[in-house]
């Protein structure tokens, strides 16, 4: 018996670890969990499609989970609403049970520190709330959709214009700032993303009045692709709004 005590003694020690890692993290605790790894934010799109659906006790000012079963606009409590639309719901995977048609949205706020680009002027660009909203919907990766995916920033100061962008992912865990798939009008002095895709969007701030076309090429050298994309994306915006 002395030789058995020693034998399980000797067993238990290998496996908690592995154990450990094996538990799916809770929704609300995968970008804190995350924090601690090298690449944070490929960290957060993984575990995001992976983690545990467990309510938090309290109220996390910067999560949000709902079940969808049906288009619609679901409002976050938190100064966001987002419209899903129907070919989203039938491209995703839920991950409750497999006769159930209810997939879980969620919804994380993450601080705009995260997201340093590759070009040192899109880090310091100036975030809507200098906040970033990544979006999941079920397991399945989500792109390329013909009818959009709607995020509604509420309360925006009317005086700013903006730019809806996402954050394009690199392998390396860096990325930078990019409109492609995303369309930004102003509905009541509020922006509204429609994007074919899902990922950490953001809505890129500027109060400068728009520069001549001249002014655009003179100072083009000098600003990041992003910038000059978001000040052309203004331009034209504003031209369509004259006709």
């Amino acid at each position: 018996m002395r030789g058995l005590y020693y034998f399980v003694l000797w067993i238990f020690p290998i496996f908690p670890s592995t154990i450990q890692n094996e538990i799916p993290v809770p929704c609300y605790k995968v970008p804190q969990t995350c924090m601690k790894k090298a690449n944070v934010l490929s960290c957060i799109e993984e575990g995001m499609r992976t983690c545990l659906l467990k309510a938090p006790r309290i109220l996390i000012p910067n999560f949000f989970s709902i079940a969808v079963s049906s288009e619609g606009m679901v409002d976050t409590g938190r100064g966001y609403k987002i419209h899903v639309s129907e070919e989203a719901l039938e491209r995703s995977s839920s991950r409750r049970e497999e006769t159930s048609k209810e997939v879980e949205l969620i919804v994380s706020i993450l601080n705009e520190t995260l997201f340093q680009g590759n070009d040192s002027n899109e880090s310091r660009s100036i975030l809507h709330g200098q906040s970033v909203l990544g979006v999941w919907l079920g397991l399945t990766e989500i792109r390329n959709l013909s009818q959009p995916i709607q995020l509604r920033f509420i309360n925006t100061n009317q005086s700013a214009n903006g730019v809806c962008v996402y954050w394009h992912l690199d392998k390396n865990g860096k990325g930078n700032w990019s409109t492609d798939g995303c369309n930004t009008i102003i509905d009541g002095g509020e922006f509204v993303c429609s994007c074919n895709h899902l990922s950490f969007f953001a809505v890129l701030i500027t109060r400068c009045a728009l520069p001549e076309e001249s002014e655009l090429q003179r100072g083009g050298a000098r600003r990041s692709p992003l910038h000059r994309l978001v000040r052309f994306s203004l331009f034209d915006r504003q031209m369509k709004r004259s006709y």
